[in-house]
């Protein structure tokens, strides 16, 4: 069931002010912008632009609980919102609950917010049974941040929303996808584009036969890349689509591009790489994965367990990839469905991610998601 809820104008005389401000402080040159940064750390512990909302998501769910039993509450993060509201539900009702977290909790923060939101996170989080995020390096820094069971739920592809493969190309062409955003500067692209360079100009018939597609929100960061390394005749960038036609994108693609993360010095979350959502499109759509470069982290592990990728740390490695991809390519189509093949990737779907979530449910409303978690850290799933 879904309630929509409405939101007041503002809730509290803290929260009346920030909004007063908003439109005001945009001078940075005015006192005003110190101001409302001032009151901005002052609202991290009543919640963040959402703060407005609550009362009536909280009323909302006060009535739920009146006519149904609630067994366990789970507080989406991403807004605020999501973890104050179950916090406070879960106290009302007697139930476990359960923080949700798609990217860390910290990861917006630096200086002084960092040190500060740290300890409101904290005090947040001390009801919670358990946390669950996307990635074993994500769980690994809420466990130590929050010292509670840390559950990963992969993001999963689903197969309803795959097309049917396009038909077999017989022009001979390699078309290599990517979509979604450009990471900068944790996401080196210039790696791939500068092997896509090399390799054309040791064969230009043959760099006339590869094209990169990209499309998303970086359309402009990779229009530059390309263009300062002379590639731009082989590439087709794109603004973002709507996601059928990504999707679609896709499935006329012979390669997916990933590109690992690179590991930034005072920026924990980048330690162990970056999971994307698309790396499970693009494993579920049954894409070949050139990987430039890999990450040596989570994003290398789930790639070599799903068997789908071709991993590249220098423009040389790309260059060799793109000959040996080309040259498959181009063999018989029985040859390319045998190195395309991708047996057992349900374990990579969204309804295996929701099983996942129910059995961590089930542990934390019978009390056992600290033996449940102990478990899963002895056999290391992704």
């Amino acid at each position: 069931m879904i309630v929509p809820t409405p939101s007041l104008r503002h809730d509290g005389w803290l929260d009346r002010a920030w909004y007063a401000l908003e439109r005001r402080a945009a001078s940075e040159s005015s006192f005003l912008g110190p101001l409302r940064r001032t009151l901005t750390l002052a609202k991290f512990s009543t919640g963040d632009y959402s703060q407005s909302w609550q009362p009536c998501a909280r009323a909302a769910a006060g009535a739920i609980a009146g006519i149904t039993t609630v067994d366990a509450c789970v507080g989406e993060h991403g807004p605020d919102a999501g973890l104050f509201l179950a916090a406070t539900l879960s106290v009302r009702q007697g139930v476990p609950w359960v923080a949700d977290f798609r990217d860390p909790i910290l990861m917006p923060f630096r200086g002084l917010g960092r040190r500060v939101y740290r300890v409101v996170a904290r005090r947040l989080l001390r009801t919670a049974s358990a946390t669950v995020t996307v990635t074993p390096s994500w769980s690994g820094l809420d466990r130590e941040l929050f010292d509670r069971p840390s559950f990963t739920v992969r993001n999963g592809f689903d197969p309803d929303e795959l097309p049917p493969s396009t038909p077999r190309r017989e022009d001979g062409r390699l078309i290599i996808a990517y979509t979604g955003q450009v990471l900068r500067p944790y996401q080196r692209l210039e790696i791939f584009l500068d092997g896509l360079r090399q390799f054309s100009l040791a064969d230009p018939e043959r760099g006339d036969r590869v094209r990169f597609v990209y499309a998303g929100p970086s359309a402009d960061v990779v229009a530059r890349l390309a263009a300062e390394r002379h590639v731009t005749p082989m590439m087709d960038v794109r603004d973002r689509l709507p996601r059928e036609r990504a999707l679609e994108l896709l499935r006329s693609a012979d390669v997916a591009l990933m590109i690992g993360m690179s590991p930034v010095i005072g920026v924990d979350w980048t330690s162990r790489g970056f999971l994307p959502g698309k790396t499970y499109e693009y494993i579920g759509a049954g894409l070949p994965i050139l990987c430039a470069p890999s990450d040596d982290g989570d994003l290398e592990r789930l790639l070599e367990r799903a068997g789908a990728a071709t991993f590249t740390d220098t423009p040389e490695d790309v260059k060799r990839a793109l000959d040996t991809l080309l040259t498959l390519r181009s063999s018989s189509p029985a040859e390319w469905a045998r190195f395309t093949r991708r047996d057992g990737v349900e374990c990579f779907s969204r309804r295996e991610s929701a099983r996942r979530l129910a059995e961590i449910l089930d542990a934390v409303v019978e009390g056992r998601a600290a033996e449940l978690e102990a478990d899963r850290r002895t056999h290391a799933e992704l």
